[in-house]
């Protein structure tokens, strides 16, 4: 799985002094493969590139360096900057084994798309990876899964099967809430708290909605790879389903059938 540089800038900066350098005309924040250690003899493109030394390259790509002095990057280069006393060894390994937490849950979450099936599993798997607070709903704002902390100071969260019924109301009561269903993609929704939300739709009409919890306005980086990885496995699963409200004996059964076959 490609991580961002909201990522990678936040897992850095809680082990090491870093900083984050974007080219002014740096080709945007794309994803980035794994990192490499870049020699100059053609390296694929889209990496993190791992500088030990010498000057930085005028090329379209994300290098991490290690310096002492301020830099200024080429326009088209974005840059991680650690202090020179950092083992260029550990940076990469810490790096390496954080591709290998991200690889892990997207592959854990793609077994359980096609051997488990299940919505729930989804939600509870990624909750205990990253701790984020989720919630999938349906459109009639009924709770199909839900994690988060006891007592968690979130709305749109609840284990009572639905949503508070206060807040349902609000909800329908906002001139805004039919836009809220045709969006598309990620998008922001401030009620109580920042939430992040992923419509999904069926037969061409809106289905339910992935929530997940934003601590802050700075988190939507980290946070939307995670949203989107996980929608799309929920979408996998609705396509193969037609809806949210798929009973669980027929899950059970579809599952062992397709088990045996």
């Amino acid at each position: 799985m490609k991580l961002n540089s909201d990522i990678l800038y936040d897992f850095l900066a809680k082990r090491h002094s870093v900083s984050y350098l974007p080219g002014k005309e740096a080709p945007g924040d794309l994803p980035l493969g794994r990192p490499l250690c870049y020699t100059g003899r053609g390296e694929p493109g889209g990496r993190l590139l791992l500088l030990r030394g010498g000057e930085i390259p005028a090329l379209p790509e994300t290098f991490l360096c290690f310096s002492d002095k301020p830099l200024q990057p080429p326009e088209r280069a974005s840059l991680f900057v650690l202090p020179r006393q950092e083992d260029p060894d550990v940076i990469y390994n810490e790096l390496q084994q954080l591709y290998d937490f991200y690889d892990e849950w997207e592959n854990t979450c793609l077994q359980i798309v096609e051997k488990i099936q299940d919505f729930r599993n989804l939600i509870r798997y990624t909750y205990q990876c990253f701790h984020i607070p989720l919630c999938l709903l349906d459109n009639q704002f009924n709770i199909i899964a839900s994690e988060h902390e006891p007592d968690a100071p979130y709305a749109l969260f609840s284990d009572e099967g639905q949503i508070n019924l206060d807040t349902v109301n609000d909800m329908i009561s906002n001139p805004h809430f039919r836009d809220l269903e045709t969006a598309r993609g990620i998008f922001e929704f401030d009620y109580d708290k920042t939430y992040l939300l992923y419509n999904f739709r069926s037969g061409g009409k809106y289905c339910g909605r992935l929530v997940m919890a934003a601590d802050d306005a700075g988190c939507r980086g980290r946070r939307s790879p995670i949203l989107e990885k996980l929608a799309d496995c929920i979408e996998i699963l609705l396509q193969r389903f037609g809806s949210f409200q798929f009973n669980s004996s027929v899950q059970t059964y579809l599952h062992s059938f397709l088990s045996d076959s």
